[in-house]
């Protein structure tokens, strides 16, 4: 959702230093205006087709749509130089193309047992355009201070594209020269060997990779160790830095749909409908903060216990590190996207109406009485609380899944 007034100048608090040591507080111009901001314009071809069976008793509904939406409507990131952050304009144009069908069926009627069922999927492909003369920007979602241009908008790419780095585990044993040749256990044995004093396994950086194994551009040859990230090499150059950030997912579902089934027996009815997605990915920033294995220590994920350390060389999360992880802090990891696919039985209801004859007899014309239950189960991989989550602050961080609420189980009953 779009913001009010957002076409206008803003003043906000600010500070500044007077007479060389005096700083004041007072107002200054936050948010650059834009009077040639517009509506987004829409152009849009649709072909349906709607089909009726047996007496209406199946109705079939086919739709295939092309829609190319101009004028975007996009918080755009500046350079710092210009001492904003973003600012809203009308640039470029996104295309989405789909294709939607669904079904609704009397499948039994007779005059103890009816069942009416409906079944709808919807399958979309969006593709960005056009940025206005621009191959691609970046934008930062919120939910870490390190973190940068973790999402990607692209010509050619669709919305919801992550951008990040592919890590490939730790280094191990066999990535160094000192360790060549050794067993797991004899390279273990060597590595507390070289430990002096009070310092701890994990801070004697003094290790020398083996040539043709992947280095790390913030890291100096002579101070790896073993359980330090690693990278996938992306452009082949045997060294990672920015130049190896790529698309690692993409949190636009292929498909989603709903299933709804009705029953009647008698006094009694019975519905239950379930809703799915299929094919998105979901950006868990929850991973990051909470797989964090530098030291001091605080509360985190179970997932810590797959850190690499000299009892368990074939873990490979980030052994605990109180200085050089190898960690790129600064860039989203493959690690932290996960399939966000999901079938949710969404709702189950049981009514029961009670005879005509007896809720006159109370005073009454109709009295029916019904349990529900809402978000009855999920089933999904995903390793949050919900899957169907997105609490980026626009549309351009979709999919993002940073501290969210569960969404709770509700039991109903009702008169």
């Amino acid at each position: 959702e779009i913001g009010s007034y957002l076409s206008l100048s803003r003043a906000g608090f600010s500070s500044y230093i007077f007479n060389g040591d005096t700083l004041e507080t007072g107002a200054s111009i936050d948010r650059l205006p834009n009077q040639d901001l517009t509506w987004e314009t829409t152009t849009q071809t649709d072909f349906g087709l709607s089909l009726s069976l047996l007496n209406n008793r199946i109705n079939i509904e086919a739709d295939y749509y092309n829609k190319i939406t101009s004028d975007l409507l996009l918080e755009v990131p500046l350079p710092a130089t210009s001492g904003y952050q973003t600012s809203f304009t009308n640039i470029g144009s996104v295309r989405n193309r789909g294709f939607e069908f669904a079904i609704d069926a009397a499948v039994i009627q007779n005059n103890n047992f009816t069942w009416n069922t409906n079944f709808n999927i919807s399958f979309n492909k969006n593709k960005v355009l056009d940025l206005g003369g621009a191959q691609e920007f970046f934008v930062t979602a919120i939910g870490d201070n390190q973190i940068q241009n973790d999402y990607i908008i692209r010509v050619g790419e669709s919305l919801g594209s992550i951008y990040g780095l592919q890590d490939d585990g730790v280094y191990n044993f066999n990535d160094f020269i000192e360790f060549d040749g050794l067993t797991d256990a004899e390279a273990a044995e060597l590595l507390y060997s070289n430990v002096t004093g009070t310092e701890n396994w994990y801070s004697v950086n003094i290790y020398n990779l083996k040539e043709g194994v992947v280095r790390n551009s913030l890291v100096q040859d002579g101070t790896y160790r073993p359980g330090m990230t690693k990278f996938v090499d992306h452009n082949g150059d045997g060294i990672i830095n920015d130049e190896d950030r790529h698309i690692i997912g993409n949190t636009l579902p292929i498909h989603v749909g709903g299933f709804s089934n009705n029953f009647t027996y008698k006094n009694f009815d019975l519905s239950i409908q379930t809703q799915w997605s299929y094919g998105n990915d979901i950006y868990n920033k929850n991973i990051k903060k909470g797989t964090n294995t530098a030291n001091p220590w605080s509360s985190k994920l179970a997932l810590v216990n797959q850190r690499w350390s000299p009892e368990n060389p074939n873990n490979t999360l980030t052994s605990f590190n109180t200085g050089a992880s190898g960690n790129i802090n600064s860039a989203a990891y493959a690690r932290y996207i996960e399939d966000g696919s999901y079938l949710r039985l969404s709702n189950i209801t049981l009514g029961y109406t009670i005879p005509n004859k007896i809720a006159k007899s109370v005073g009454l014309k109709y009295l029916r009485l019904y349990a529900a239950v809402d978000n009855v189960y999920v089933w999904t991989k995903y390793s949050g609380w919900d899957p169907d989550v997105s609490v980026g602050r626009n549309q351009l961080t979709s999919g993002l899944d940073v501290d969210s609420y569960p969404r709770a189980r509700t039991v109903r009953f009702g008169i």
